[in-house]
C-alpha cells in the first residue's frame, strides 16, 4: 500500500473512532419543566379585610386571588389556573368569575391557558357571597 492509502485509512479509523466515542457518550438533553409557585388570597370586601383573619358572615362577598409565579428564566406556556371551589360551593355562591369557568360536576373554577413570562406572574380572581343557610353537615370552612 501506498502512504496516501495508508494516511486515508489511519484518518477514516481515528474519524470512526470519534464517532463511535461521540454515539456512545452522548446524552440527549431532556427538556426542563417549569412549574410555576402558586398561591391563593382571600379578602373580604364587606369587612374590609384579610378574610382569614376575620369571621364571615350571611352576605359578605370576598375575593380570592390566584396567583401563579414564573421564578425561572423560562418561559411557561399554556399554563390553565385553576382552582377545587367544591368546599367553597357549599357555603358561598360566585358572583363574578372574571373569565373563569366553573364546572359544577367537578367543582373546578379554571381559566383559559396563558403564559407566564420568565421572572413574572399571573393573577386571576373571583368573588364569592356567602349564603344566608348553610347545609347541616358542613363544616362551615369556606376553603379553596
Amino acid at each position: 500500500m501506498d502512504r496516501i492509502t495508508l494516511l486515508i485509512i489511519f484518518m477514516l479509523l481515528i474519524l470512526g473512532g470519534i464517532v463511535g466515542y461521540s454515539l456512545t457518550h452522548y446524552k440527549a438533553v431532556q427538556p426542563v419543566t417549569v412549574n410555576p409557585i402558586l398561591s391563593i388570597n382571600a379578602f373580604n370586601l364587606t369587612k374590609n379585610a384579610n378574610a382569614v383573619l376575620v369571621t364571615a358572615t350571611p352576605g359578605d362577598e370576598i375575593t380570592y386571588s390566584l396567583s401563579a409565579e414564573n421564578h425561572s428564566d423560562k418561559v411557561i406556556r399554556g399554563f390553565v389556573i385553576q382552582v377545587d371551589i367544591s368546599d367553597l360551593s357549599e357555603l358561598a355562591a360566585i358572583v363574578n368569575a372574571a373569565g373563569g369557568n366553573h364546572n359544577s360536576k367537578t367543582g373546578i373554577l379554571a381559566w383559559t391557558p396563558l403564559d407566564i413570562q420568565a421572572y413574572s406572574a399571573r393573577e386571576k380572581k373571583f368573588t364569592v357571597k356567602v349564603n344566608k343557610n348553610f347545609p347541616a353537615e358542613s363544616d362551615l370552612i369556606m376553603s379553596v
